[in-house]
């Protein structure tokens, strides 16, 4: 209870300083930046609670809302979510990546909007594959036209793409759509070696390996899997549970 009071006055008196001198905006602006990054950051503290790290997101979304709806405020909006996610609030997870995709179309922020999709497919994977496709269809078919019109470095949306792709796939996967599943997962690969990222590349061999598999191709099947073993030696053994255990 201690906890809690004292978080509350600590951010009643932050938004009592904020709002001391409305000529100083864009301090103003830097203070809040500040303190939901020291949140966020303290949301990911496992010493923590999991009801003070909630507390602590809370307070986060509290300054997030008060932002200028601008894509630093969308920005802001998906770090919150995604801590969420991590502590296995998925309903938040949702509500706030659905906020963040009405801001997104509002302020006409395409990357923004394709990782709001992606997130929300994320979100329906498990329990609702129509709606997951959906999500994640439309974020792809945004990456694709960042690759047609080159209105974003690569490296600004490769890793999310790759990410969106081997999710596809696993969908793919789920409903019998091998050839389908294949061609998205070697798209996939593609987009995370030029992201120069490659945590998921051992996941996205493993998957090549069980269509090959399906596909009567035994000898695809072994050499797929070994590159998966492979790669997975220079990834991070916890980055490597966790990537793993995500797509499904």
């Amino acid at each position: 209870m201690r906890f809690f009071f004292k978080n509350a006055v600590i951010v009643f008196f932050l938004f009592f300083l904020l709002s001391c001198d409305k000529d100083k905006g864009f301090k103003n602006e830097e203070i809040k930046s500040s303190i939901i990054d020291s949140s966020i950051n303290n949301a990911k503290d496992e010493n923590k609670s999991i009801e003070q790290r909630k507390e602590y997101l809370k307070n986060a979304y509290g300054i997030v809302s008060t932002l200028p709806e601008d894509r630093f405020k969308v920005e802001k909006l998906q770090e919150v979510s995604i801590q969420y996610y991590f502590l296995k609030d998925f309903e938040k997870f949702k509500v706030l990546n659905y906020k963040s995709l009405r801001l997104s179309n509002k302020i006409v922020d395409s990357l923004n909007i394709a990782k709001s999709h992606g997130n929300l497919g994320i979100y329906y994977r498990n329990i609702q594959l129509d709606s997951a496709y959906k999500n994640f269809y439309e974020a792809d078919k945004i990456y694709i036209s960042f690759d047609n019109n080159k209105l974003y470095n690569t490296t600004d949306y490769a890793f999310d793409h790759g990410k969106v792709l081997i999710d596809l796939a696993k969908l793919s996967q789920k409903v019998k759509d091998y050839s389908e599943s294949e061609d998205l997962t070697i798209r996939a690969i593609k987009k995370f070696e030029s992201s120069g990222k490659s945590e998921y590349i051992p996941l996205c061999y493993s998957t090549l390996g069980t269509i090959s598999k399906y596909l009567e191709r035994y000898e695809d099947a072994v050499s797929y899997h070994l590159k998966s073993i492979e790669y997975a030696k220079s990834t991070d053994k916890e980055t490597l549970y966790a990537v793993l255990g995500n797509p499904s």
